[in-house]
């Protein structure tokens, strides 16, 4: 049996309907659209969204500003500039030099090796 819907609001991803419903035994909501399909992202301000949407709430700004003051929440990493990339980096001289000593090293041999 499918999960009750809760409330419907427009979709993100094709503007049509769609459902909002409640994980089993879960705080956790849910959107589902026909379309698209099911989106079960947990981040508190979506999740704050949606609890919005099922009590009614239109005033979305506040709905955001308590879902940042809740407790400290992943955020992925601040990716590095690529223009100030680290010295080490990247392929170094050392790493070039080993691989051309390696070649040289693999080429003497099979040389070496036709001469008998």
């Amino acid at each position: 049996m499918s999960n009750p819907i809760l409330a419907t609001i427009e979709c993100d991803g094709c503007t049509g309907d769609a459902s909002i419903k409640k994980l089993n035994n879960s705080p956790l909501l849910y959107l589902h659209c026909k379309t698209c399909g099911m989106d079960r992202r947990s981040g508190k301000q979506l999740q704050a969204k949606w609890q919005a949407a099922i009590d009614g709430k239109s005033d979305l700004p506040a709905v955001i500003e308590k879902a940042e003051s809740l407790a400290d929440e992943w955020s992925p990493p601040a990716e590095s500039d690529p223009e100030n990339k680290d010295e080490n980096s990247g392929v170094s001289g050392k790493t070039i030099a080993v691989g051309t000593i390696g070649v040289l090293s693999v080429l003497a041999m099979f040389f070496k090796a036709i001469k008998g």
